[in-house]
């Protein structure tokens, strides 16, 4: 098994117990919180400005992209975004799923980036003073239909 799967396999494992900890009942401001960050995200992103981006991470944030591959932390996030930016791609989120415990939401959008791919991600957030910050993504593309 290459390395890069062996961490995606290793990542979605420890998603896996998040299905336990998902009552129906804890779905309070969750769908809000994961709509006002995707649409943050989504803004700073189609508006070429990785510093906007990364702003919505906490500083030791994780990042596992099919796309731009494992990032650790906000500057490497930054900077695979500022290369990638260069080109000018156009994102958009869907929001389809997010559940809620105090100061942790946690969700799944769906992305689509024009003439490129489309996938799902997932998120792990946390209230901070400023607002909710993203400490885990998780994000792949859909595989193709053989």
């Amino acid at each position: 098994m290459k390395k890069g799967e062996n961490m995606k396999r290793r990542i979605l494992v420890a998603l896996a117990p998040i299905a336990w900890l998902w009552p129906a009942y804890a779905a309070d401001n969750s769908m809000a919180v994961l709509q006002e960050v995707g649409t943050k995200w989504q803004t700073a992103f189609n508006s070429g400005d990785p510093q906007k981006v990364a702003a919505l991470y906490t500083p030791d944030a994780l990042f596992a992209s099919g796309i731009l591959g494992m990032l650790n932390g906000k500057s490497e996030i930054e900077a695979a975004l500022t290369k990638m930016l260069q080109q000018k791609p156009q994102i958009t989120f869907t929001p389809k799923e997010a559940r809620q415990n105090g100061d942790v939401v946690w969700g799944v959008w769906e992305y689509a980036l024009a003439n490129g791919p489309t996938g799902y991600s997932g998120l792990t957030l946390a209230k901070a003073s400023g607002g909710w910050q993203i400490t885990l993504h998780v994000s792949n593309v859909t595989p193709k239909k053989p």
